[in-house]
């Protein structure tokens, strides 16, 4: 079942504003809230190198969720924009997660009428052989050293994935960043599952 999350209206129009404002860089920031209803906004700086393909929120900006546990509220989500592409989590978007207990809300400018979506990016324990998996499949490098598999859902996993330690429907990537052939390879299998934003 998909879950929900709140946002006002006046919220999302905020979020909007400030993407098609950061254009054609990616816009970023957090949302306060309590049991899944959006109270208010925190804008961020986006302090990534490559901030036309990726976001950084600002320390002193995550920091604040510290505020909102004293209060009784929590950071309900982290937002950013894709100025040009699809509001659906990227492989970086994927490596990058680290807040599980939030949503991860993507305001697409891909066309012409601004489209907001909500994501759960959630970690698997997996163990597994990566040299097999490489050879089973079509990865693809999507940042300097970070390479990933996209499963879309209901589709067959690799022999080299073991089903037992998989979802059976949801999509997920497999990233790993690995910037020298010699290097140990950090690998991350990320679970996507979305959450229906509703105005009220």
């Amino acid at each position: 079942m998909t879950r929900e999350l709140v946002l006002p209206f006046s919220l999302q129009l905020q979020i909007i504003d400030q993407s098609l404002a950061g254009k054609p860089e990616e816009i970023c920031g957090i949302v306060r809230g309590r049991d899944r209803q959006a109270t208010a906004l925190v804008p961020s700086r986006n302090v990534a190198e490559e901030r036309t393909i990726n976001y950084l929120v600002e320390p002193s900006v995550l920091m604040q969720q510290f505020a909102f546990e004293d209060a009784g509220d929590s950071m309900v989500a982290i937002y950013h924009s894709h100025p040009e592409s699809a509001a659906y989590p990227s492989a970086t978007d994927a490596w990058t997660a680290a807040y599980p207990e939030s949503v991860y809300l993507i305001c697409s400018l891909e066309v012409l009428q601004p489209v907001i979506r909500g994501f759960e990016l959630l970690d698997i324990e997996a163990d597994f052989d990566l040299t097999a998996f490489k050879q089973q499949t079509s990865f693809y490098e999507t940042r300097p050293g970070l390479f990933a598999w996209y499963r879309a859902a209901g589709t067959p996993l690799p022999q080299a994935l073991d089903r037992t330690c998989f979802p059976a429907r949801d999509p997920f990537y497999v990233v790993w960043f690995q910037p020298d052939p010699a290097d140990e390879p950090e690998v991350r299998v990320v679970c996507i599952g979305e959450f229906r934003i509703k105005s009220h």
